[in-house]
């Protein structure tokens, strides 16, 4: 099977020679280390070389990465883990940051404001102290959903911690952003959540930010950030680009 370090050169070696002697060609199974670590499965296949007169040269070995024979049920379900949270139902931190990176980046060829919101539920540990953490897990999937058809076009929902959610908006002029809030906090303010029968208290503050063509995740976020420290349940607000 796959060694590794010394022990990998005395198999590749051992195998070099039984193919000097045999003269025939040979397929093992084994890993390799990768660059990131862990160990990657590899297919390794040695045959022999032989000269213009028939005399053997030596042996050639051929590495390939061997497949891991997931099943497309396997796949789906690795995708579906990636791309959205597990317990919101909304899209992942992961999948968000990489989606406001490609946004950020696509900000500067187009001079087209990217811009975010924050929704943060204020009372999600009172939810989770009062009712049990699966009620305040029905609180989060029923704020994601909502916020979600609130939606149009490319932008996303994402669960960014665990009372936040953050949404992307690729056109983030601050009038359609502060109109956006506003909806959302709005219709939030409208329903009234139940789980199993009882009545969920939601309160939520919403806020976002500009972006800034020289602005990166982390100095967005902390933009919208700081609205938060300064709005209440009963406005929004949206810091400029600068």
């Amino acid at each position: 099977q796959g060694l590794l370090g010394m022990e990998r050169t005395v198999e590749v070696s051992r195998l070099t020679g039984l193919l000097l002697q045999r003269q025939e060609s040979r397929v093992i199974q084994g890993t390799l280390p990768h660059k990131n670590g862990y160990l990657l499965p590899v297919e390794m296949k040695a045959f022999p070389l032989y000269d213009p007169l028939g005399l053997q040269l030596g042996a050639c070995l051929l590495f390939r990465q061997k497949s891991q024979g997931y099943k497309k049920e396997q796949v789906l379900q690795l995708a579906k883990l990636a791309y959205f949270d597990s317990v919101s139902g909304s899209f992942s931190r992961p999948y968000g940051e990489m989606k406001l990176k490609a946004a950020l980046t696509e900000m500067q060829q187009t001079n087209v404001p990217a811009g975010m919101l924050l929704v943060q539920l204020y009372n999600l540990k009172e939810v989770n102290d009062s009712c049990g953490h699966v009620a305040g897990d029905h609180l989060l999937q029923v704020v994601g959903k909502t916020v979600a058809s609130l939606l149009e076009g490319s932008d996303i929902v994402v669960r960014w911690q665990s009372a936040t959610f953050f949404i992307l908006c690729h056109n983030g002029k601050k009038s359609l952003l502060l109109l956006l809030a506003e909806r959302i906090r709005t219709l939030l303010g409208q329903i009234q959540p139940t789980f199993n029968g009882q009545e969920l208290p939601l309160e939520v503050l919403v806020c976002g930010a500009v972006a800034d063509v020289n602005d990166t995740i982390e100095s967005l976020v902390g933009k919208a950030e700081r609205m938060l420290l300064q709005t209440d349940t009963n406005r929004v607000l949206v810091a400029d680009a600068k």
